[in-house]
Formats: C-alpha cells, structure tokens, sequence
C-alpha cells in the first residue's frame, strides 16, 4: 500500500475523528502485556469503524542508537503529520540537552585526543561545562551556560575534536551536533521553535513504547518504536501478537562502536545477533520483515579512517565503498533462513531520501 493519499489533522495530538497520532506506552512486562492486548482489541473496533478499510501495526525494531526514532519521525513529516505546538515545545529542551551533552563531549574528546582547550580564555568555560547537568524541567537555558557554549565553539580544538570524532568512538559525539553548533544564535533566542530539520537531527534515546498513528483515506497505519536497549528487548514480545510487519533498523556505521551498557560487546554484533533472534522468532514466522541498514552516510565516511578488518577479521577485500556495503549486507542476510526481498540503504536524516522510500516500501 502507497501513502500518497495520507491526510492526517496534526495541529493537536488527536486528529477530527480521535485518531491518536503520537503517544508514550508503558514498558514493564505485566503492562506490556495488558497495552498489547488492548491495542489489539482496538484494531479490532477500528477495523469495524472503518467499515473493513486495512489497519496494518508495524513495528520498528533495532538496537539502540540506530536511527529508529529518526525514521518514524521522517515517517511522519514524508505523510503530512506536522509537529504539535506540545511536540516542539517538549523537543526543544531535548535539542538544548543534545547540545550540552555534545559541548561536554567535544571538551572531554578534546583532551582524549591531547589537543585540550587552545585558548586560556575559555578555559573556565571548558570546567563549567563538564560539571553542568542540564535540568529538562527549566524553559531556558541559563545565560551564563549559553556564553560558555557559544565561546567554547569559537575555539579551533573543539572544531578539530568534532572532525576528528570518529578516533574516539567512546566520546559518544553527535554527528548532528555540528547543525545546532553552526545556529547558536537561533536555538539559543528565548523566542526558538524547532523546525522540523531541528527535530529530525536532534537524539533522544528511547525507553518505552511510542506508538503513532498515521491516517489515510485507506486505513489507518499504527508504528510501535521500541526501546533497543539490551534491558528493554524483554518487553517486546507482547508486542509481536498480529503483527503485520517489522521495520528492523540497523546502523551499518557502528561496526567500531561498543554498546553503552556492555563495553565488550561490538554494536554491530548485537545488531546482527537481534536481528537473527527476530527473525527466528515463532510468533514472528508469517510477519515480513523490512531491513534498513541506516546511517550509511556516516559508514562512508568512517571507512575513509578505520579499518573494517581491525573489527571484523574475516572481511578480505580491498576496503572500497561498495565492497563494505556487500559485507555487512551479505552479514544480515546470512543471519536468517528467510528470504529478504526487502532491504534499504538509509540515511535517516536525509528527508527527501527517507520520503521516496517511505512511498515505496509503505
């Protein structure tokens, strides 16, 4: 089914008939369970209210930090589901956040990479920065944080740490970040709004179940993002009941990167071992499941630095783009007994790119 025909009322959180476009769903295992089973019985009172038009679930899985949340953003703008006033008010503190985890990362990257603070004058804005916590129930930012930011930027070792970040995977660094340093001004204003580019670059890590709705003149589409970290994957399973996809998302650029909460363990090698769990799983055995194997814009560029064999031994071949790409894709497919007729290279944050592929796998 194509989404051209979407036509969605997002200026509040429920469209005209009480449609809920967007909501946070509880993640413990008991609740888990009793919010799966009433989502079902839902489906089925939609279905008869739509007179028999398709409701289809989907849900989004992968490990953490690969591009998830991003793609059902992407979703929601490529089908005409703008942001709510609500929506942008809550992600404008999550953008101010990313930017002040990213500041104390750059500061700390900095001195991993022996190039610390250039300038004496910004010396205390460096030690006010890494010992800042930033409070997301505060409307601003302070003053005095904000002029420590916009000073820190100014120095060439931050800008050089930010170039260089793919040497110190364990900075943890936003690649997006480099967005909201370039528009300081802007985000910092006591008047900033998040546009939708703001929202689509901005990181926040997933900890239960956001569901999202999107209504077409067919039907209605329902997409589950799940929360990938390890402790969290328990409570998938009662979400796998009537299923009728899965959107596995995949970041081919972390095969150097280890999990946060299990430093021994490659990202790479957890998403592969996630995905074969998957699509192994019995509940999951008639469920078509859609691979994106994301962020290959920042695999590209990585590649350019560090070694694939330096990580995974038994790649070979010469260290070119395309020879990379078959590698891991070659990885995906031979995880699984299932035929994979439907894989996608992504970048997530690459509107045009996810709403041409939006329209032609959805």
């Amino acid at each position: 089914m194509y989404m051209d025909d979407i036509d969605v009322n997002a200026t509040t959180l429920e469209d005209t008939d009480g449609i809920v476009l967007t909501q946070t769903l509880p993640l413990t295992p008991r609740k888990a369970k009793q919010r799966s089973t009433s989502i079902n019985k839902q489906l089925k009172l939609d279905k008869k209210e739509l007179y028999g038009k398709e409701i289809r679930k989907i849900l989004i899985l992968g490990s953490a930090d690969s591009g998830k949340s991003t793609i059902i953003r992407q979703i929601r703008l490529s089908n005409s589901a703008a942001f709510t006033g609500e929506e942008k008010d809550f992600f404008k503190k999550i953008i101010w956040e990313n930017i002040c985890c990213s500041t104390k990362a750059l500061v700390i990257g900095a001195e991993k990479l022996g190039i610390g603070i250039k300038s004496w004058d910004f010396l205390n804005d460096a030690i006010l920065i890494k010992e800042y916590q930033f409070e997301k129930k505060k409307d601003l930012v302070e003053e005095e944080i904000c002029t420590a930011i916009k000073r820190l930027w100014k120095d060439e070792s931050l800008k050089e740490c930010y170039r260089r970040r793919i040497e110190i995977p364990e900075a943890l660094i936003q690649d997006t970040s480099i967005h909201f340093f370039n528009d300081l001004e802007r985000i910092f204003d006591k008047k900033y709004a998040p546009t939708d580019q703001d929202i689509i670059l901005c990181r926040k890590a997933t900890f239960n179940i956001t569901e999202t709705t999107i209504s077409s003149t067919s039907g209605l589409l329902k997409f589950y993002d799940v929360g990938g970290q390890k402790h969290l994957r328990s409570f998938w399973v009662p979400y796998f009941e009537d299923s009728h996809a899965i959107l596995f998302v995949a970041a081919l650029s972390s095969f150097n990167q280890v999990m946060q909460e299990e430093d021994s363990l490659n990202r790479m090698v957890d998403s592969l071992e996630l995905f074969k769990s998957i699509s192994n799983n019995t509940l999951l055995v008639k469920c078509p499941i859609i691979l994106f194997l994301n962020k290959i814009d920042l695999l590209l560029e990585k590649i350019k630095i560090v070694k694939v064999q330096d990580f995974f031994p038994e790649f070979k071949d010469p260290q070119s783009e395309k020879a990379v790409v078959n590698f891991f894709t070659k990885k995906f497919k031979d995880s699984t007994p299932r035929e994979l007729n439907y894989i996608h290279y992504t970048t997530g944050t690459d509107s045009k790119l996810m709403a041409k592929i939006n329209r032609n796998v959805l």
